[in-house]
């Protein structure tokens, strides 16, 4: 496999302009870039396709609580680094940067993950959200293997799942499968039996980082919705639609949290992506039927002040911005949430990617140094997208 080279940061921030493009909720929207989601293909899907139907503010007792307060080329810093990054499965070709590939015979022969986590520490990232599929069921030895390989390495795992089509619970008078069931499924099985199974610390998942973008939902189906709106692509609703979408996403994440704690679980944390424009949202109110209580906001940034009364942190996806500043002015809002707060950078905005496409980055150079000025300056942790193509 390949490793990763230790890249000398340069310290100068970019002069290219982010890509802006029209607000994917409202276009007279204050915050104005592309639709910053994690661009899931059938490669990188929480849900994984083609193959499977389907921060906490206290680490002080988990021993892959974030450290690290220097750069790599010895650069100062604001605060501590704080860096994640997502591990996707790769499953179709397969790739040798998935994790499907890289995190194979655990068990029995550690050298390929052991490069990974060489990687991981050169670069200063403490925390894995990764997607392994139904592995943590079926080959449960070699997950809690390498989740023990990350945390002597003082690496915290979060456990990656979601699916857009997660905030559907199914009509009351149907028999529809309920979308927000299978993600309770994928709870139960992937974090807590594999954590019950497990009792050595090192080897459990320390949280549930859930990828559910409703935005993402761009393929109609009438599998799981209730009323056609719940199962209109993205792109086909109207805005108000669209802030239903974000009412059962808070109702969803409602519902995860009182799963968790009415089946043991009530000190696991979870953790969330969110696009940084959820604070553009205007005032919204969705009553659900049957047993679902009436949920409301004011606005966007109260729908965040509620979620993040739910979750343990969020990540915003800060994408197609070119400098700190920028990054920082996106989440102006976000960072006095009640929760901690990370931004996030995307390695695929740049060449050799998305030929004819504005990019922001030349290269890997250049996200570094974007990220490294950030983290000069700000104080937020920093999430980066993804181990696939921080390597290649």
């Amino acid at each position: 496999m390949k490793i990763f080279s230790l890249i000398l940061i340069s310290l100068a921030c970019l002069s290219c302009n982010p890509p802006f493009g029209p607000d994917p909720l409202f276009e007279d929207g204050p915050d104005t870039p592309v639709v910053p989601n994690h661009g899931m293909d059938q490669n990188m899907s929480t849900s994984d396709a083609g193959s499977d139907s389907s921060a906490d503010n206290d680490l002080s007792s988990d021993s892959s609580s974030d450290q690290g307060d220097t750069f790599a080329d010895g650069g100062s810093v604001k605060c501590n680094v704080n860096r994640g990054v997502w591990m996707y499965r790769h499953p179709v070709q397969p790739d040798p940067l998935g994790t499907d590939v890289l995190i194979d015979d655990t068990v029995n022969d550690t050298t390929d993950e052991l490069a990974v986590i060489a990687n991981l520490n050169a670069n200063s990232i403490f925390r894995v959200y990764g997607n392994y599929g139904k592995r943590p069921s079926t080959d449960a030895a070699n997950i809690a293997a390498w989740n023990s390989l990350l945390d002597n390495a003082g690496i915290q795992s979060q456990v990656l799942i979601g699916d857009a089509k997660d905030i559907f619970p199914s009509a009351p008078d149907t028999a529809a499968v309920l979308c927000r069931n299978t993600l309770f499924e994928d709870i139960q099985a992937r974090f807590i039996d594999f954590n019950n199974a497990h009792p050595l610390a090192s080897e459990q998942f320390k949280g549930i980082h859930l990828d559910i973008e409703p935005q993402q939902y761009n393929t109609p189906s009438t599998s799981c919705g209730y009323k056609m709106m719940n199962y209109l692509p993205w792109s086909d609703l109207t805005p108000p639609q669209k802030t239903q979408r974000y009412m059962l996403l808070l109702q969803t994440l409602i519902d995860a949290r009182h799963y968790l704690d009415t089946h043991g679980q009530g000190s696991a944390k979870i953790f969330i992506d969110l696009a940084p424009w959820v604070d553009s949202i205007p005032s919204m109110s969705f009553v659900w039927p049957a047993t679902y209580q009436t949920l409301t906001a004011t606005d966007g940034l109260d729908w965040l002040v509620q979620a993040a009364g739910i979750v343990d942190g969020i990540t915003f996806m800060t994408y197609s911005r070119a400098t700190a500043a920028q990054i920082h002015t996106s989440v102006t809002n976000e960072v006095s949430l009640a929760t901690e707060v990370r931004v996030s950078v995307n390695a695929k905005e740049r060449l050799p990617y998305a030929s004819g496409t504005p990019l922001w980055m030349m290269d890997l150079t250049d996200m570094w140094s974007t990220v490294n000025d950030y983290e000069m300056t700000f104080c937020e942790g920093m999430d980066l997208f993804n181990y696939k193509y921080i390597e290649e």
